[in-house]
């Protein structure tokens, strides 16, 4: 077997090389769910202007991983599917998208047909044999097809197949579909391509491709030449400033007042942090201290509320005593009176004999 075949047969990655280490860091974004608010608002947006350029509405995302994109799609009507060699990630997905989607290879067979089938960011994962076959198998479900692939990023060892995004797309005129010139994709990818199936002849091929290279091409000229002039424009000042003694004064007089504007303005920013500084330490005093003053004042307050409390009992205290000096007042004129009535006096002459007798 020589080399290209050999390579032509090497095998692609599997589903154990997407496990849960793997989407733990996936593309540096945090966790790679719909409950990431970055990763949902992106796909949110991609989903929006998909369904806009495409008008597609059915969609089926081969290599769709937690069918993020099935669910942004699905929240904006469209019938999407997904399907994934991640076992982990299908059951990792969101259980309201979970069961639009599949575990399995974009190798296999797709039954059915889609308005648009997404491509997205897999095919560099396929071994160049899985990788043909998975063009074969999508091209034959749709008319459309939207496709992404890596033409760098080699630092990822799942990366085992990248190529040059005109390569991908030339296989894929092989087999019918040309890119579609009229759009452009950078909100998802900076290489990402809308494929269609077409029957054109090479005079058509041209006519879609030459305004957009016609336009690269102009931009590109236009650019050096601005960029040849600023460079003379450099050279010039450089030139005037090296041989005029005035000029050259002039620029380090220029320079002079620069340093100084500068120093002043670091100065001023030194001031500034140092005010702000004894700023923020008089508020932490204030704020002390209004601290202290609250405390005092709920002391003070608790102070005054087991005084009102005290004064309460000792005017109980003081009622309970007039009444018991107003009642022994009382009683002792009372005894008074009766010391002074003739039935006591006699009483008491009476007794006095019977005391003697008990003695």
């Amino acid at each position: 077997m020589s080399v290209p075949e050999a390579a032509a047969g090497a095998e692609g990655t599997t589903s154990d090389d997407y496990s849960e280490e793997y989407y733990a860091t996936y593309a540096g974004h945090g966790d790679y769910d719909w409950g990431n608010e970055g990763w949902r608002t992106f796909f949110t947006q991609v989903a929006s202007r998909v369904k806009a350029i495409t008008n597609a509405h059915s969609v089926l995302d081969v290599g769709c991983a937690k069918g993020l994109l099935v669910q942004a799609l699905v929240e904006r009507g469209v019938d999407a599917r997904g399907l994934d060699v991640s076992r982990h990630a299908i059951e990792s997905a969101h259980p309201d998208v979970r069961d639009r989607l599949a575990v399995g290879s974009a190798t296999d067979p797709i039954p059915g047909r889609y308005d648009l089938i997404s491509f997205i960011e897999v095919a560099e994962h396929l071994s160049p044999r899985e990788a043909e076959t998975a063009l074969d198998r999508i091209c034959a479900a749709t008319d459309q097809l939207l496709f992404t692939s890596t033409p760098g990023h080699f630092d990822d060892p799942s990366h085992i197949n990248v190529r040059p995004t005109a390569e991908w797309v030339a296989g894929f005129a092989d087999r019918g579909f040309f890119r579609r010139t009229d759009v452009n994709l950078d909100f998802l990818a900076p290489w990402a391509v809308l494929l269609q199936r077409a029957d054109l002849s090479a005079r058509d091929v041209v006519r879609r491709y030459e305004p957009a290279v016609a336009t690269l091409h102009t931009e590109v000229l236009e650019k050096r030449s601005a960029l040849l002039e600023a460079h003379r424009d450099i050279s010039r000042l450089s030139t005037d400033a090296s041989d005029t003694p005035s000029a050259r004064e002039r620029l380090l007089a220029l320079q002079g007042r620069l340093d100084e504007q500068r120093q002043h303005a670091d100065e001023l920013e030194q001031t500034l942090l140092t005010e702000g500084h004894d700023r923020l330490t008089v508020r932490d005093h204030v704020i002390g201290l209004e601290a202290r003053a609250d405390e005092l004042t709920r002391k003070l307050t608790s102070h005054q509320s087991k005084l009102t409390t005290e004064q309460e009992q000792v005017a109980d205290l003081q009622g309970r005593l007039r009444r018991q000096l107003h009642r022994a007042e009382a009683a002792e004129q009372q005894l008074e009176e009766a010391h002074a009535s003739r039935s006591w006096r006699w009483g008491r002459a009476l007794s006095l004999p019977l005391r003697a007798l008990r003695r």
